[in-house]
């Protein structure tokens, strides 16, 4: 989905938010809001082939591990 300028009323970038568990800021990297409705996106800096192991995490190059990005949003 292409979120087209005219469809989003507020746009947010970079936020930090405070983290209850860790007592600590969370960054989200993009924010899209309108009518109601909120997209969060976030923007990983990947490169080159990204496989997923069993138990859902990221491995890209057959070296870096990384959270499921799904997994991640919901701490």
């Amino acid at each position: 989905m292409i979120a087209r300028r005219a469809l989003w009323r507020s746009r947010y970038v970079g936020l930090s938010i405070p983290d209850p568990e860790t007592r600590s800021l969370q960054n989200i990297d993009i924010v899209l809001v309108k009518n109601g409705e909120a997209m969060v996106i976030s923007v990983k800096n990947f490169s080159g082939l990204v496989s997923i192991n069993n138990n859902g995490s990221w491995l890209c190059m057959g070296e870096a591990v990384h959270l499921n990005p799904a997994e991640e949003v919901k701490k």
